[in-house]
């Protein structure tokens, strides 16, 4: 991840750290959000840390809350086969429920 960073322009970082300061709370979002759900966070994680995930786990209802050992933000590149195994897990609970 730190080679991403190296490659892109001063710019671009400026502009992402721009776009990510200034995101509106989505939380009413989540809060509408009625079907099944997981979040996944690296425990690592500075961008969206593991209280802020739980938080949005909480406004989902029903989302299940997976933290992942060692991941920072990017955790389907850093730790893939986590993240495939708590997407099988939603993927069971919704067929499940038919």
């Amino acid at each position: 991840m730190a080679a991403w960073i190296a490659d892109a322009t001063p710019d671009g970082v400026a502009w992402a750290q721009r776009a990510m300061a200034a995101r509106p709370d989505r939380t009413a979002v989540l809060v509408g959000f009625t079907g099944p759900a997981v979040v996944v966070v690296g425990e690592q994680d500075e961008v969206t840390p593991v209280p802020t995930a739980r938080h949005m786990a909480a406004a989902l209802g029903d989302a299940e809350v997976v933290v992942v050992p060692g991941a920072g933000h990017m955790t389907s590149i850093e730790a893939p086969a986590a993240v495939a195994a708590a997407l099988s897990r939603l993927l069971a609970r919704v067929t499940q429920r038919g």
